[in-house]
């Protein structure tokens, strides 16, 4: 993973924004976000295949944007701060570092919390034209965080001892299943999730 992150820190990331893809820098954009019953934190932009699937299944009108952080400043920031040579094209990348970046992250690990955490924030219209918003926050402690992407895939397992099977041929997941189908998994492992 620290690989994959820092392949991209520093050099361009294609966002929808303002309604059309454009450039930003990775790891740019730096801002902090809060999030309802985890805290503040900082955040920048990432690169994601999900931004393409995203704007292609829903269409956004104005954009569509991931972020990430890290729970400790120190890091984050610091990861914010490497990202300029990149960005002035002194370093061709982050990605030779990667080894002794994860041995500072390591050590660091005393100083956070063991608290992973995401946030979905929505915004548009509703039927009468009037501002909406809609949020979706899960919160995994206990370093279970990692286990969040696997969920989907026993939810799918399940249906395929129900013997409901997905048509052939490769796609995006994208919708294939319901939130509901992964909830009790979550309450299982003591993630939460709420809507606000």
């Amino acid at each position: 993973m620290v690989h994959a992150i820092l392949s991209y820190v520093g050099h361009p990331v294609r966002v929808w924004r303002a309604g059309r893809w454009t450039d930003v820098p990775g790891w740019g954009l730096l801002h902090r976000w809060r999030m309802p019953g985890v805290g503040t934190r900082w955040a920048s932009v990432c690169d994601t295949p999900e931004q393409d699937l995203l704007v292609r299944r829903y269409h956004p009108r104005d954009s569509a944007e991931f972020f990430a952080g890290m729970e400790l400043s120190i890091l984050h920031l610091g990861l914010a701060l490497l990202a300029i040579p990149v960005r002035l094209g002194w370093v061709a990348s982050l990605r030779p570092a990667s080894r002794p970046l994860l041995a500072v992250a390591k050590t660091l690990i005393p100083f956070g919390s063991d608290i992973g955490a995401m946030d979905i924030l929505v915004g548009g219209r509703d039927s009468r034209n009037n501002p909406a918003e809609a949020r979706w926050t899960l919160r995994a402690d206990g370093n279970r965080g990692p286990y969040v992407p696997t969920l989907a895939a026993l939810a799918l397992l399940r249906r395929f001892r129900s013997g409901h099977r997905p048509a052939p041929g490769a796609r995006a997941c994208s919708g294939m299943l319901a939130l509901a189908e992964t909830e009790a998994d979550f309450a299982r492992l003591g993630i939460a999730t709420q809507r606000s």
